[in-house]
C-alpha cells in the first residue's frame, strides 16, 4: 500500500481538477499560513455561478486545506456572495484571515 500523501504532493492535481469542476478563471495559487503548521490557503478568486433562476452570479471565494497528517485533511471554504461592493468583500476576507488565525491543531495522543 502506498504512503499517505502530503498537500504538496497533491496541490497541483488537487488545483487542476478544481479549476476544471468550478470553471475558475485562473489556476489556484495556495500559501503556507505562517502561523497555523499545515494550512494551505488560496488566494480569493471569482468564481461563476448560476442563480436558480438561471441569471448568470459571481461570488467571491477562498479554499483552505488544512493538513493534519498525510492523507489527512480538512478543507475550509469562504464564500462571498455576489452582489457585494469590494470594499465590503475586502472585510469578508479580513475576517476569513481572523479566523483561520483562530485554528489550534492540538498534536496526536501519544499511546503508552
Amino acid at each position: 500500500m502506498a504512503a499517505p500523501k502530503t498537500f504538496a504532493d497533491i496541490s497541483d492535481a488537487y488545483s487542476a481538477q478544481m479549476q476544471k469542476q468550478l470553471k475558475a478563471p485562473s489556476a489556484f495559487v495556495w500559501q503556507v499560513d505562517k502561523d497555523v503548521p499545515g494550512l494551505h490557503i488560496s488566494q480569493p478568486m471569482k468564481l461563476p455561478s448560476k442563480a436558480r433562476d438561471g441569471t448568470e452570479k459571481t461570488s467571491t471565494n477562498r479554499f483552505c486545506m488544512l493538513e493534519l497528517a498525510p492523507g489527512d485533511f480538512v478543507q475550509i471554504l469562504f464564500t462571498v456572495a455576489s452582489g457585494v461592493p469590494d470594499k465590503e468583500c475586502q472585510a469578508y476576507m479580513d475576517l476569513s484571515d481572523r479566523t483561520l488565525a483562530s485554528i489550534k491543531v492540538n498534536p496526536p495522543p501519544t499511546t503508552r
